[in-house]
């Protein structure tokens, strides 16, 4: 195969474009009806994954098929600058043509926190319920999730089987708030390994924490038990948001 600069993956493990063949193949190979395509420009890739197929499959349908709810694709990352140090978040969201980039950083925090507070502020976006797939290079933040240890924290009160209490509470406790209103799944991806969304929100993440002047992260400043305040700041976060994508007048 020719080396390409873009690889899209239509239908495959992990949809979307990817930087290299090794990135793309790992989604593809020994995937039953892979759709993929390499091209010289980005442009190109994005209209790809756009148009329909002469097949009439679009690797991203606009309506997810168990659940009726409109389908979104979110790519998450966090970062710091030490830990703990300065740090940023960031969030793709992403609905057929639609797309939406979310980033900010803070004075002081943890790279756990900035990886729970992207898919936070991430799912916080939606107006609607929603089916919903969050990416994230996080072992932490996916499998705390899909092997439901943060459900099971929830349920004892937010302690571990050992008795020792959860970190980040304020976090977790807003996120599964958050995920009880919509049908989600939580998928781990390969940081830097090529895949373009990932890659974004890598720099918009690092670009957030980059900038001057930034709000304090109180949830993980105070480092109380209590966490009224970090819940108070995440609030803030979700109501700087602007209007929602899903306008049920659009036609969506």
């Amino acid at each position: 195969m020719a080396k390409k600069n873009f690889y899209a993956v239509k239908v495959g493990r992990v949809p979307g474009i990817y930087k290299t063949w090794d990135a793309c193949s790992a989604q593809v190979t020994g995937f039953a009806g892979a759709q993929y395509r390499g091209f010289n420009s980005l442009l190109d890739a994005e209209k790809f994954l756009k148009d329909d197929d002469n097949s009439g499959t679009l690797a991203s349908p606009l309506i997810d098929e168990r659940t009726g709810l409109k389908k979104v694709f979110i790519y998450t990352d966090g970062t710091t600058t030490g830990n703990p140090g300065v740090g940023g978040y960031a969030a793709i969201l992403i609905h057929g043509d639609y797309r939406k980039e979310i980033s900010r950083g803070v004075r002081l925090t943890t790279s756990a926190r900035m990886e729970l507070l992207a898919a936070l502020v991430g799912i916080g976006r939606l107006k609607t319920k929603c089916a919903v797939t969050i990416y994230s290079d996080s072992k932490y933040l996916v499998d705390s999730i899909a092997q439901g240890w943060a459900q099971t924290w929830r349920a004892n009160g937010w302690r571990k089987k050992d008795g020792e209490q959860v970190a980040n509470i304020d976090l977790w406790k807003q996120l599964l708030q958050q995920c009880d209103k919509h049908f989600v799944t939580f998928a781990w991806i390969a940081g830097h390994e090529g895949n373009a969304e990932n890659e974004r929100c890598d720099a918009l993440a690092a670009q957030a924490a980059a900038e001057n002047d930034l709000p304090p992260d109180w949830g993980f400043e105070e480092q109380s038990d209590e966490i009224e305040e970090g819940e108070d700041m995440i609030l803030e976060y979700l109501k700087e948001m602007d209007a929602p994508p899903f306008d049920e007048s659009n036609g969506d």
